[in-house]
């Protein structure tokens, strides 16, 4: 399972609500994007009241910057987490541990987070 397919299991689980978004095909019809990028053109994601922290790519822990458990953690190049270079999505479960999906094949797991310089986002979805 890819980081996108966990994070949308585990917010439809929880919450009902369904994240993920195709991307329309260049004549209009809907395509089937399964990748983060597909998942976050969600209304859901883009609503300004989800959004706890975006920035310049930033190498902190997310419970500094308001993150709390439940939250989405983005990563990728650029500031914000609806851009197209948004290559990762995590779960932060707090006091500094994450649940992701690395890539597909590797197993899901809980993690201590670790510093990486391409933190871009927090979203929080109720």
């Amino acid at each position: 399972m890819r980081c996108s397919g966990l994070v949308r299991l585990a917010v439809y689980e929880s919450t009902g609500k369904d994240l993920y978004s195709p991307a329309p095909n260049a004549d209009g019809s809907m395509g089937k994007d399964s990748s983060t990028n597909g998942m976050l053109r969600s209304k859901e994601l883009s609503n300004p009241n989800t959004q706890i922290w975006t920035g310049a790519p930033r190498n902190v822990d997310p419970g500094s910057l308001g993150a709390q458990p439940g939250d989405l953690l983005f990563y990728g190049k650029s500031a914000s987490p609806t851009a197209p270079n948004t290559h990762h999505v995590a779960i932060y479960v707090g006091n500094g541990v994450i649940i992701e999906a690395p890539q597909s094949g590797e197993v899901i797991s809980m993690n201590l987070w670790t510093p990486h310089d391409d933190l871009v986002g927090i979203r929080r979805v109720s």
